[in-house]
């Protein structure tokens, strides 16, 4: 299966964790990067959608705390609209 990851430390730091053992019988696509606000999940699904859309599955990991912090200048619905304009399985 190819996995696509997009998120914050939890997913760079995973590499030895959750990752490591995704690599271990899936190919691993790492798009994450640490300290990050959703913003960035926004700007990498719009740069990578080909990538994405030819995956199995994407994973967003991103801290919740955003929603409360960055809801009001791009509002949650503009997350919910990216992600649901791919066509394929995301967690």
């Amino acid at each position: 299966m190819k996995i696509v990851i997009i998120g914050t430390s939890n997913s760079v730091i995973g590499a030895k964790g959750y990752l490591k053992a995704l690599r271990l019988e899936h190919e691993v696509i790492q798009l994450s990067c640490g300290r990050v606000p959703f913003y960035y999940h926004i700007m990498m699904i719009i740069k990578h959608k080909e990538l994405i859309e030819s995956s199995d599955l994407l994973i967003v990991d991103h801290y919740i705390n955003d929603i409360g912090v960055y809801a009001h200048k791009l509002g949650k619905e503009m997350f919910v609209i990216v992600i649901t304009g791919l066509f394929m399985p995301i967690v």
